[in-house]
Parts: structure tokens; C-alpha cells; sequence
């Protein structure tokens, strides 16, 4: 009972570091930008509806776990029996956003409709079936949603203090 209350403590403290600073460091490899980046996704512009685009992804280009925090070796746990508690997570509204940015006033958002889950147990050495998502398009303006607080001299003065409180409170 005490290794899973030390657990659950763990949890719980990943989960508010990550809430006050949950910016990937700047120049840091994320599965997104590598896709983003790849020739493939660069020279899809011609692709058509139905086709399919591959892009082959280096999990070895995410970086160590002293450089960036994306170590593989982490994912693999020894697997452990007992009571697993439910998650004590204080969920938030911007926990149901996906962040991004863009140059426009604006955007096209892709709304998911449908969604076909064909999850099953596969053989070995049978094919996979293939799960589906619908989308519609739908076209949004951008809007300024704006907010700011008092600084003290003494923040103003510490500059990683700074940037926490600004990317932890005020994004």
C-alpha cells in the first residue's frame, strides 16, 4: 500500500511539472515536427484522396533521456499485479485543446464525424484490420483571447521565473 501511495505521489508530481512548464524545450525533435519536416509529408502536396503517405520515423532522433526526456527505455516496465487504483487527475478545459499556431486570421479545422474502430486480436502473420475516421471541414476565425497580471520587480528580475509563471499561468 505504501509503494502504491509513493506511486500515486510520483504521479501527481510529473503531472504539476508538467502543468507549469509543458513547452517542449526549443530545438527538441516531437514526433510532430519530425513528420512535419520529412520529404514525404513536404512532397505530399499532390497526394490524392484514398492514398496512402508513409513516413519511415527514427525513434532514435527523439533524443535521450538526458537530452530531452524521450527515452524509450522508460516505456518498458516490468510488470507488476495488484490493485490499480483509479487516476487522480484535475482535468481542465485546456486538457480537451489541441494547441497550435498559425499566420491566419482564419482556419480550416478537420471535425471528426465518424469514427470505425476495428481494434481486434490479429493472428500472427495476418493482416491487421483497418480502423476509419470521417472528418468534415469547417472554416473558424481566429480569435484574441487575452489576459495580464501584476509583475513584481523582483520577477521582472528573474527571468526563468519569468518565463514559468508566464508559460504555467498565463498561456
Amino acid at each position: 500500500l505504501t509503494e502504491v501511495n509513493g506511486l500515486k505521489s510520483q504521479v501527481h508530481d510529473m503531472e504539476q511539472a508538467q502543468a507549469r512548464n509543458p513547452v517542449t524545450p526549443e530545438g527538441a525533435k516531437t514526433l510532430g515536427s519530425m513528420v512535419v519536416k520529412s520529404e514525404q509529408f513536404k512532397g505530399c502536396a499532390n497526394i490524392s484522396q484514398g492514398d496512402r503517405l508513409r513516413i519511415p520515423i527514427n525513434t532514435k532522433d527523439l533524443g535521450s533521456s538526458d537530452s530531452v526526456g524521450f527515452s524509450a527505455g522508460a516505456l518498458v516496465q516490468p510488470h507488476v499485479t495488484g490493485l490499480v487504483p483509479l487516476p487522480e487527475q484535475r482535468l481542465m478545459v485546456r486538457d480537451l485543446l489541441t494547441l497550435g499556431n498559425t499566420d491566419s486570421n482564419m482556419i480550416i479545422v478537420p471535425r471528426e464525424n465518424t469514427f470505425v474502430n476495428s481494434a481486434d486480436v490479429t493472428p500472427e502473420g495476418q493482416y491487421k484490420p483497418e480502423s476509419n475516421l470521417g472528418f468534415t471541414q469547417e472554416t473558424v476565425a481566429v480569435v484574441t483571447i487575452a489576459h495580464w497580471l501584476k509583475a513584481t520587480r523582483q520577477i521582472l528580475s528573474d527571468a526563468s521565473g519569468l518565463q514559468s509563471m508566464i508559460d504555467g499561468r498565463l498561456r
